[in-house]
């Protein structure tokens, strides 16, 4: 957690090492289009969401995709796999789709662009709550998840050396468990989020595990992390209660999954001690992924959030629960630009995450996503290049970061809508797909050609 009154030292921007890797972010539901066998396609006419359809059509335009990517100079791709393209059923493959992804990753090779493959991005099969009813919160999700597993190391080993089982794992449980936002919908909005949160958290963990132990079988030469959501954290007030307040919420929202993940024990009820045993499994994590947008502010609500008597103010409240809501509760404190979704842009923030994270478990680091939601195409590249500065700061320093992946590679489908432009790329969803390349790709592309923020393009 921030101190309140902290501060950072004037930034001095260096060149980025050689061998760094230079990439971009994309998941497959929010690119691929027509995912219907995976749990949000129903989800979205249920909430009667904007349809996400062909998305950017991304399954028959990879071809396209991959000249974004070649014309951007990046050497490495980050994207997902959908789980329910892989399996029709629970005992039932899809040989096409995996022929499919192999061949994107193929040509990825061919062109030197390294493959960075996630396993979960936020969605699951539509038969898995049939086969597991409760989803992640019932144990037998973890042995669907280990065949899935198995499944795409069988395939992929050869053609992937870095592996991330799941994106975002605190968010997802959250969203999903908590707030009710994802399928299955499950809402701890006058109950202790602890006591289903927890549960998914355990099962999200375990599955983990499951998927390291199968693919380090496979190829023990292989790196495997996480995409975890961090946020600068605040106190809402300079006073006792939202200080403790916002401590408990970063050790819950932040740290507990890591701690799992590294030391095979969890904190299931969020008192700050790691009590429950995850059985034989220790450090699961190679590497530490950082998926960093903006700072929150939490404050204390000690009659409402029972155990963990905090809020956390995320901007979204702005979005979701009106701007009245939102200024109430303190979302917009601060004076500091934002993007359309309401994020502060705070680059120092960044620093903060990363040498947090390295302080804590002392193992290399990625920034995997970190980008805005924008229509000014302006303040996309302002944020590029003010985190950019703020991350070589941090590597001059001797903070182990060994690539950075902007999200995104293009305009998607955003969860609900495709209102948020978070893309270096323009997509064309009226006509034929067509990607065009932003002001700020040629400013992300010039930084990658030098490997320095000296050239750092249009602005």
């Amino acid at each position: 957690m921030v101190e309140p009154d902290g501060h950072e030292s004037a930034l001095m921007p260096v060149d980025f090492p050689l061998g760094f890797f230079w990439g971009v972010s994309t998941s497959a539901y929010q690119i691929e289009g027509l995912n219907t066998r995976s749990d949000l396609w129903r989800w979205e006419k249920k909430k009667s969401w904007e349809r996400s359809g062909r998305a950017c059509n991304s399954w028959e335009l990879f071809e396209e995709d991959l000249k974004c990517l070649r014309d951007l100079g990046v050497t490495a791709y980050r994207f997902s796999i959908e789980w329910g393209r892989i399996f029709k059923a629970h005992d039932q493959l899809d040989r096409q789709a995996l022929m499919r992804y192999s061949r994107q990753m193929e040509l990825l090779e061919k062109n030197g662009i390294i493959p960075f493959v996630c396993l979960h991005h936020f969605t699951n099969p539509a038969w898995l709550t049939q086969r597991c009813p409760g989803g992640w919160l019932n144990p037998a999700v973890v042995e669907q998840f280990r065949r899935y597993a198995e499944v795409v190391g069988q395939w992929f080993s050869g053609r992937v050396k870095w592996w991330i089982p799941f994106n975002e794992p605190n968010v997802y449980a959250l969203q999903a468990y908590g707030t009710g936002y994802f399928p299955p919908g499950r809402r701890a909005i006058w109950r202790p989020l602890t006591r289903e949160v927890t549960v998914a958290i355990r099962h999200l963990v375990e599955a983990h595990a499951a998927a390291y132990e199968v693919l380090k079988r496979r190829n023990p030469d292989c790196r495997i992390g996480v995409a975890q959501n961090l946020a600068a954290v605040f106190p809402f007030e300079h006073n006792k209660a939202c200080f403790a307040a916002a401590k408990r919420w970063d050790e819950f929202f932040h740290w507990t999954i890591l701690d799992a993940m590294t030391k095979g024990r969890l904190d299931e009820d969020a008192d700050g001690r790691a009590e429950v045993a995850l059985g034989k499994m220790g450090d699961t994590l190679d590497f530490v992924g950082v998926n960093y947008y903006t700072r929150v502010y939490v404050r204390s609500f000690p009659g409402l959030f029972r155990p963990l008597h905090a809020l956390p103010l995320y901007s979204e409240f702005g979005v979701y629960g009106g701007r009245l809501l939102a200024r109430a509760l303190g979302v917009y404190r601060g004076g500091l630009e934002r993007d359309d979704l309401g994020h502060e842009q705070f680059p120092e923030g960044l620093s903060q995450v990363l040498r947090a994270a390295w302080s804590r478990y002392n193992k290399p680091l990625f920034v995997m996503e970190n980008g805005v939601a924008a229509e000014d195409d302006q303040l996309r590249s302002r944020s590029l290049k003010s985190h950019l500065s703020v991350l070589s700061n941090d590597i001059g320093r001797g903070l182990p970061v060994l690539g950075y992946f902007h999200w995104s590679l293009m305009d998607n489908y955003e969860w609900g809508s495709f209102r948020s432009r978070f893309g270096l790329y323009a997509v064309d969803r009226g006509g034929h797909f067509a990607r065009t390349m932003k002001p700020s790709a040629q400013a992300y592309q010039s930084v990658i050609k030098s490997g320095a923020l000296s050239s750092a393009g249009p602005s």
